[in-house]
């Protein structure tokens, strides 16, 4: 899209409904034949089969127009996402072609510090409580578990949700959702999508199959779930890459090089495993005077393990007397 950027903005000038009527055939989930129609009646309507740009969009379709991958998952990324990103952040705001290589390795390390602070104030954030759009059980596990730019996203396809409207097939699991206003002439507001919403077996799946191609629910399947009152999502649907807490426990950390086991396992990696399961112990301990006593005794013997392994590789020296 950005290669004709500048043939599209002169088309949107031109054509008053034009860039609304496009976008909502890229952005809506339709299937390679209704986009292929709605394409056709686009190109009819505004008498642009001869125009280039269109026609080397259209070429190019089966690249970039999500109708015809939905099968494979992308998490809403593109393959040079993450190096053009940095790219236009440091070439914006931090280096310039004029600067010398010191200031160039200066300018870098002050993105990388600001990148950092940026994602510290988003771990922050997530930690307060998230304010739902609606009082259904799924809505509020999904604003507990998914972090603040997921669950806004989240919250804009709820809003979405309510324009469609769910009616029950002879299947007792499917229904077809179709938006309020047929009559429209987009592609997307004339298909029903077929929907399979089971609460009991944990099954929420659409033809349209956003959430195989991003993880994130369409509005088809919550406009089901308001219908039916869902009271929670299932876990497997839930992709913690989009939760709170994405790296739990990772088996490496690049940033500490101090690699002590044969898996590569980092220092700073077994030190945050050991203290989670102290804490653990701790809490479990408080359960009963019985369960306090027994941790007492079993950490008071592992103590003295611990001692005598120091002790011997060490040379008998004790503990207190080690040097660091």
């Amino acid at each position: 899209m950005k290669k004709y950027k500048e043939h599209l903005a002169y088309l949107y000038n031109m054509h008053e409904d034009f860039k609304d009527e496009f976008t909502s055939i890229l952005n809506w989930p339709l299937m390679p034949t209704e986009f292929e129609a709605a394409w056709k009646r686009l190109m009819d309507k505004y008498n642009l089969h001869d125009d280039a740009t269109m026609v080397a969009m259209w070429n190019k379709r089966e690249r970039w127009i999500s109708a015809y991958f939905k099968e494979i998952f992308y998490a809403k990324m593109t393959s040079t996402q993450r190096s053009e990103s940095m790219n236009y952040v440091l070439k914006k705001n931090f280096v310039s072609e004029r600067q010398n290589l010191h200031r160039f390795v200066t300018q870098v390390n002050s993105c990388v510090k600001t990148r950092r602070q940026i994602e510290n104030q988003e771990t922050m954030g997530n930690r307060k409580a998230q304010n739902t759009l609606t009082f259904y059980g799924f809505d509020t596990q999904m604003a507990k578990l998914y972090s603040r730019a997921v669950y806004s996203e989240i919250r804009k396809r709820l809003k979405l949700s309510t324009l469609f409207t769910a009616t029950e097939m002879e299947e007792p699991t499917k229904y077809l959702v179709r938006y309020n206003n047929p009559q429209k002439l987009s592609a997307w507001a004339q298909h029903a999508f077929q929907v399979v919403a089971d609460p009991v077996g944990e099954t929420y799946e659409c033809e349209c199959r956003l959430w195989d191609h991003t993880g994130i629910f369409c509005v088809h399947v919550l406009c089901m779930m308001q219908t039916i009152k869902a009271t929670s999502v299932p876990e497997k649907c839930i992709l913690r890459r989009y939760t709170k807490r994405p790296n739990i426990q990772p088996t490496f950390n690049r940033n500490d090089l101090r690699t002590v086991a044969s898996n590569k396992a980092s220092q700073y990696c077994i030190e945050s495993s050991l203290l989670t399961l102290n804490m653990t112990v701790h809490r479990k301990s408080l359960r009963s005077q019985e369960q306090m006593v027994r941790s007492r005794v079993v950490m008071d013997k592992l103590e003295q393990e611990l001692d005598a392994m120091h002790s011997a590789e060490n040379g008998g020296v004790a503990d207190n007397e080690a040097i660091e």
